[in-house]
This record gives C-alpha cells, sequence and structure tokens, in this order.
C-alpha cells in the first residue's frame, strides 16, 4: 500500500500531514491578564499570635441572704456571675418569723430560765444545760420538749462549756457527762417518732 512501510522493526505509519502554516491554531494567541492581588487581611495569614494574660479573680460579694435554702448559700462574683455554695449538711435554719438563719451550735451562757444556765438556740431545736441533776439537759422544738436529769437527790454541778461541747465533772461517781451540740435536719425534728422516752437517767 502506498505510504505505508512494512518491517520487522516498529512500525512507522507515513501519514499525510498538514503544514504548520496552515492550522488557524498556530496563528492564534490569547492573552490572559495575571489576578489582581487579594486584599492584605486575609485567612490564612501568618502573624505572631499575641502573649495571653492571666483573667484576674473574681471577688465574691455579700451573700444573697434572700436566696438561701436549707443547704446552700449564694453569693455575687464582681464579675457578674453566682456562686452557689452547696453543703452535704444543714446551713441554716429557721426562726420564728421563717427566715433562713446560720446554724451556730456554739454553747453560751443564758439567762438562767427554769434552772438552765447554758444553752444554744441557733440551732431547728433548742438545747438548755442546768447546774444541778435535776435539770441537766433539756432540747425543745417548736411546742416539744424533752428534759433529761439524774435520779437521786439533786446535786449541784459545776458544767464547762467548750465550743459545742459541755462537760459535767463527776456527774455520776467517776464518771464525767459530755453533751455535744450538733446540726438537725429540721424535718426530722417537726415530725418525731413515737418513742416512749425515760423521764431520768439511772
Amino acid at each position: 500500500m502506498a505510504g505505508t512501510v512494512f518491517g520487522t522493526g516498529p512500525i512507522a505509519a507515513a501519514m499525510p500531514q498538514r503544514s504548520a502554516a496552515s492550522s488557524p491554531a498556530a496563528h492564534t494567541h490569547r492573552s490572559v491578564p495575571p489576578s489582581p492581588p487579594g486584599p492584605a487581611d486575609v485567612v490564612p495569614r501568618h502573624e505572631i499570635a499575641p502573649v495571653g494574660q492571666v483573667a484576674a479573680e473574681p471577688k465574691r460579694l455579700a451573700e444573697k441572704v434572700e436566696h438561701r435554702t436549707l443547704m446552700t448559700k449564694a453569693f455575687p462574683l464582681s464579675d457578674g456571675r453566682t456562686q452557689l455554695q452547696v453543703s452535704q449538711i444543714p446551713l441554716h435554719y429557721r426562726d420564728a418569723a421563717g427566715h433562713w438563719q446560720d446554724i451556730d451550735t456554739r454553747i453560751a451562757k443564758t439567762p438562767a430560765r427554769q434552772g438552765y444556765a447554758f444553752g444554744n438556740e441557733h440551732n431547728t431545736f433548742r438545747s438548755s444545760f442546768g447546774t444541778t441533776t435535776e435539770n441537766l439537759v433539756g432540747f425543745a422544738h417548736g411546742e416539744r420538749e424533752i428534759r433529761l436529769g439524774i435520779a437521786g437527790a439533786p446535786r449541784a454541778l459545776e458544767p464547762r462549756a467548750e465550743g459545742s461541747a459541755i462537760t459535767y465533772p463527776g456527774a455520776f461517781p467517776g464518771t464525767d457527762v459530755v453533751y455535744q451540740v450538733i446540726f438537725a435536719d429540721c424535718w426530722r425534728a417537726t415530725h418525731p417518732p413515737r418513742i416512749s422516752w425515760p423521764k431520768s437517767l439511772e
């Protein structure tokens, strides 16, 4: 066949070729303008990060007493937030007017009342401590009251109060009696179980 070469080597096809001068594309040159530069403040960009500053610790302000509950206190902070203090034990008790007051279990001297010279009235119940074996200790909540004493002829005692505890040296022969005031759950104190309490301690 004309225009075809056969051989044992690579096969080459001699095809008719158009001259470069006859191609329309050879005479066409498109000029693409460069992209305009973008704005300087774009992402991503490379810059040195500013050095951070430690925020000032917010200050705790006066307690919001009106937000108290049995086991919580609320404190506003200087940055506008509110900090809630939650306790596992009661923090407050309701006074006669129904307001939440701080529980304070410390024992102090009180005006003599029915033979009691020491007491605590800043709890969900009132504790009273006397100076004789007849009026040793009394507990009251609302209209309910329990009084405890030592059987036998009344004897004078010299109790010592320290913090939340009061000690009666020699209340029994060779034995001291110690009472300690602790917090009490007002719900339990409101509905005490029906128990026949002994009138005296032998």
